[in-house]
């Protein structure tokens, strides 16, 4: 209705601080985003301002991360607490590892595939974090393959070329 949109621009206004002058752009990913997740524009907005600060991107970044999040939550399995939760999980080695947001979303759908929600942000970080470690033991293991700790630095190669890497590997 009229009267949520309007509300929906104040609290927009008033939580995430913005200039009137970005508040269109904003509010329609915002609703967006809101209507895929089925969360209210507040929550929405809140959401989307905690992303914000963990992902060290500026507001106008917003609009942006609000249409793949929600294209992502539309075209996977993925729901708006599933992604939330992978986020919070996941979010920070994959950051610190440089992964793309769109590859990082990409991940997220396929492994809720497998495992659900918090489980599968477990298995991820796992994962992030085991790349991340160069001990004797993992560069043995690596050896054991024909791989070398370069070859699965997601930082220098990407994420889904070591991905592609260690498919299959057991």
């Amino acid at each position: 209705s009229a009267k949520e949109i309007a509300d929906s621009a104040y609290d927009l206004g008033t939580i995430m601080e913005i200039p009137v002058q970005q508040l269109p752009r904003l509010q329609k990913a915002v609703l967006n985003y809101a209507s895929a997740t089925q969360f209210s524009v507040k929550e929405s907005g809140l959401d989307m301002l905690s992303l914000l600060t963990k992902l060290n991107r500026p507001l106008s970044d917003a609009t942006m991360l609000f249409d793949k999040m929600a294209y992502a939550t539309n075209i996977t399995s993925l729901n708006a607490k599933t992604l939330s939760e992978m986020l919070k999980g996941v979010g920070t080695e994959a950051i610190q590892m440089k992964v793309p947001f769109d590859e990082m979303l990409a991940v997220f759908g396929a492994t809720d595939l497998q495992f659900k929600g918090s489980e599968g942000a477990t298995r991820l970080r796992m994962i992030f974090m085991g790349l991340a470690k160069d001990t004797k033991i993992h560069r043995e293991i690596l050896s054991h393959y024909g791989l070398t700790m370069k070859d699965v630095d997601i930082k220098s190669q990407g994420f889904t070329k070591v991905m592609e890497r260690l498919k299959g590997i057991s």
